[in-house]
């Protein structure tokens, strides 16, 4: 008998604007980040399309609604520009947690010779293994959902599976 059991964190993730422009100029090099406007929530979701979770579709990863493109004030209000408040990897996507076990059993046949069946068993708990991140630009369809998961089916990864073995040693 044996068992393995493998946790990883999930992978750093920024949420970024639709657009890289305030007030007509780039603030920096690359990416502009969204404007966190309400505290961070996660919510843990992981089905492939948005909607209501009862109907159709399912849960973000994290409240849209906590997040908004950077703002700028009316052109008369001489005021500065909002810049964005988070920055870059702030946050973290799903993390994989697997539990693999094994179970054998030798049978004596004929003097050195032996039969052994096994068991083998591979992501027991049937975790589902979100390879990707959630969609992070502000404004997409998809905001803040995971659209992306693991192989179907893998020994190593992927859905629940399972083997039933036999060998014969001589």
């Amino acid at each position: 008998m044996n068992g393995q059991y493998s946790y990883l964190g999930g992978q750093p993730f920024s949420v970024s604007a639709n657009s890289n422009l305030i007030g007509n100029v780039t603030p920096g090099w690359g990416t502009t980040y969204a404007q966190l406007i309400a505290p961070y929530k996660k919510m843990g979701g992981h089905n492939r399309t948005p909607g209501n979770s009862s109907v159709s579709g399912g849960n973000p990863w994290f409240d849209p609604a906590s997040f908004a493109n950077p703002t700028e004030p009316a052109a008369s209000a001489n005021q500065t520009p909002v810049l964005p408040n988070t920055h870059r990897n702030q946050f973290r996507g799903p993390a994989t947690s697997i539990f693999n076990a094994s179970v054998f059993k030798g049978f004596h046949i004929y003097r050195e010779s032996e039969f052994q069946i096994r068991f083998e068993a591979f992501n027991i708990f049937n975790h589902a293994l979100l390879n990707s991140n959630p969609n992070a630009t502000v404004g997409g369809g998809t905001f803040g959902y995971i659209t992306n998961f693991g192989p179907a089916y893998s020994v190593t990864s992927g859905a629940r599976s399972l083997q039933f073995g036999g060998r014969f040693n001589f």
